[in-house]
């Protein structure tokens, strides 16, 4: 796992090389770097020490924490959307539905489920934090969904990034006809990464899909972009890529 800053001028390792899939869905409270390992949650001071597994029973999927709690999806729970204490403890099921994401905020999250694995017309619904009221948004397969200014933000089927107006119905629009593998969202607008097998590349690009530009980080394949303060923390893949001339 690598840290930088926005610029991504300055890099540093939090833990040593592994396979692609062993760090994934990232989470910083505090001093501790919490992140899903396998089918393991772990948790790891900054500077690489007091390293903890703190869930190590299932195959927690799309982690993320809102206040006192870490809420997960179970793959071996019919992907049913749980939660636990930042120690591990007080686990319980949260929401009975087949999920397939979720994303939090400060008050509610925003959930995407299917009848099942096989129902790929998902259904993308509103659940307040405090007193669980539920409200559908819209219909539609969808990646990585993101609110930010007045828009919902997401990849489709095609990897393509698609806008929506929350407070009005209106019809989607590309935002770029780039096929994105991951992206996050900062006041400096999106960043990105394509999503193809070598020399993927980060970019930037405003929320509007304007001002394209390419940054200085190179990698066969970007994902897991996350923004985190004010820094923006990814997982780069380099197995098996050619030499460079």
């Amino acid at each position: 796992m690598v840290r930088t800053d926005k610029d991504f001028q300055n890099k540093e390792y939090l833990t040593e090389v592994g396979t692609y899939f062993d760090n994934r869905d990232l989470n910083i409270v505090g001093d501790w770097l919490y992140y899903v390992d396998g089918r393991s949650i772990k948790r790891i001071q900054f500077d690489g020490t007091d390293k903890e597994t703190i869930f190590d029973i299932d195959y927690p999927y799309n982690m993320q924490i809102q206040g006192n709690w870490i809420y997960f999806i179970s793959i071996n729970a019919h992907s049913n959307i749980y939660r636990m204490n930042l120690d591990g403890k007080n686990l319980e099921r949260y929401l009975d539905v087949f999920a397939t994401e979720f994303t939090l905020y400060d008050d509610h999250m925003l959930f995407s489920h299917g009848a099942d694995e096989y129902d790929y017309r998902q259904t993308v619904e509103k659940i307040d934090l405090n007193d669980q009221s539920r409200t559908v948004l819209f219909h539609g397969n969808n990646s990585g969904l993101i609110e930010w200014d007045g828009y919902y933000y997401y990849t489709n089927d095609n990897s393509k990034l698609i806008r929506r107006k929350i407070s009005e119905p209106a019809e989607p629009e590309v935002v770029t006809k780039a096929l994105i593998s991951s992206f996050t969202i900062t006041d400096s607008g999106i960043y990105y990464g394509l999503d193809r097998t070598y020399q993927s590349g980060m970019y930037r690009i405003d929320l509007d899909g304007q001002n394209e530009e390419k940054l200085n980080v190179k990698s066969n394949l970007i994902d897991g972009l996350n923004k985190v303060e004010d820094s923006v923390i990814f997982r780069i893949n380099n197995m098996n890529r050619p030499s460079e001339n």
